[in-house]
Formats: structure tokens, C-alpha cells, sequence
């Protein structure tokens, strides 16, 4: 099995294990709560990225943590998800669960997380 790192707000970040072929994009939308945005954040590997709901500032979902990305901060509102870019079971380009390395990664920085804090 393999693994995605869930960031609700106001609890800590777990991991969430999945199959091949169990990481779609209803899945994501549900966990996100609506349609998914890809967020290339700084501070992590270029493989790693998180998905947030497209909407959670204009529909005013609570502040979950700021991130970097390309320099500025800019702040993750509702449930954040953390995966990986990879190839697929077809052989596409796609998301993927993370190793464990890379969720064990995903979470220690994390956990360092403050309100007002930058990942």
C-alpha cells in the first residue's frame, strides 16, 4: 500500500493509505470538498504537491497554513492533501500515492506547522 498525508483544520496531519488505482479525482474532490486545485509548493521535493479545494478562499473555508510557492506566501484554506506526481498504471503522467519516505517527509513538516507559519 501506499500512502497520502490528509492537513484538516485544526487537527494534525495523518496518513491515509490507498491502492493502486484508488487515488482518482473523486476521491480528491471528496476529501478536498470540491473541484481540486495542484499547488507546486517550495520547501518540498518537485514530486510532492498538495491539492486544496479551488475554491476554499471564495467560498471562505477556514484557514488551514500558509505555503511558499514560487517565493509568496499564499494561505491553504479547508483540507489539504499531499501527494506525489508520477506515472500511472498506464503509463500517464498522473497523481500518485507517496512513498513512505516522502509521507514520513510530508509530516514532520507539517507537524512544525503554526498558525501564520509557512510550510
Amino acid at each position: 500500500m501506499q500512502t497520502i498525508v490528509v492537513k484538516e483544520v485544526g487537527k494534525e496531519p495523518t496518513k491515509l493509505n490507498v491502492r493502486d488505482g484508488q487515488l482518482t479525482l473523486e476521491l480528491l474532490q471528496r476529501l478536498v470538498g470540491g473541484y481540486i486545485e495542484v499547488v507546486h509548493h517550495d520547501g518540498f521535493p518537485q514530486d510532492v504537491v498538495l491539492i486544496c479545494n479551488e475554491e476554499g478562499k471564495l467560498n471562505d473555508l477556514p484557514f488551514n497554513f500558509f505555503v511558499n510557492i514560487c517565493q509568496y506566501p499564499d494561505a491553504i484554506c479547508g483540507t489539504a492533501v499531499f501527494c506525489a506526481e508520477g506515472i500511472n498504471a498506464d503509463g500517464e503522467p498522473d497523481l500518485v500515492p507517496m512513498t513512505t519516505e516522502q509521507a514520513d517527509n510530508v509530516l514532520n513538516e507539517l507537524r512544525k506547522v503554526k498558525v501564520g507559519y509557512m510550510l
